[in-house]
């Protein structure tokens, strides 16, 4: 008997094609919880500037390494995926924006998960996001009220 041969069951090195693309998009989402990605954000803030947008991101990536040397095993895609949304959300001010970016990080959540974190670890990490976010917004605030600048 011939197996009939699709795409969807060819195996390469071992692994089959389908779950293989599933797992490449999976990567690819929470790759915008990536160093790289944070700081083209960051990067992109400077450029207009952003003084309070690129505060926020500055002191929660501050934060975020202070975390890192003293608490190694969460999730950090998703902890800088918080931060992100958070602090592009403020920014925007947009509800479509913060919705859209909400379907993203749950998307991120899923796939972290599915990629083999355990579900400790995407917990604490979007704790840590949020406690990285105090910091920050409370700076930002102190910019804003001291300074004057506003955006």
């Amino acid at each position: 008997m011939t197996e009939k041969i699709s795409i969807w069951n060819m195996k390469f090195g071992g692994k089959m094609l389908e779950r293989s693309w599933i797992k490449n998009v999976e990567r690819d989402i929470l790759a915008l919880g990536s160093i790289v990605f944070y700081f083209l954000v960051i990067g992109r803030a400077l450029i207009e500037p952003y003084i309070l947008f690129v505060s926020q991101l500055s002191v929660a990536a501050l934060v975020l390494i202070l975390f890192f040397f003293f608490l190694k095993n969460f999730e950090t895609y998703l902890t800088r995926g918080v931060i992100l949304l958070a602090c592009t959300g403020l920014f925007y001010k947009s509800y479509a924006y913060t919705a859209f970016t909400l379907i993203i990080f749950c998307l991120m959540i899923f796939s972290s998960i599915d990629l083999g974190s355990s579900k400790r670890k995407v917990l604490i990490g979007i704790v840590v996001g949020f406690v990285c976010l105090i910091p920050a917004l409370f700076i930002s605030h102190l910019i804003h009220t001291y300074f004057g600048i506003n955006e």
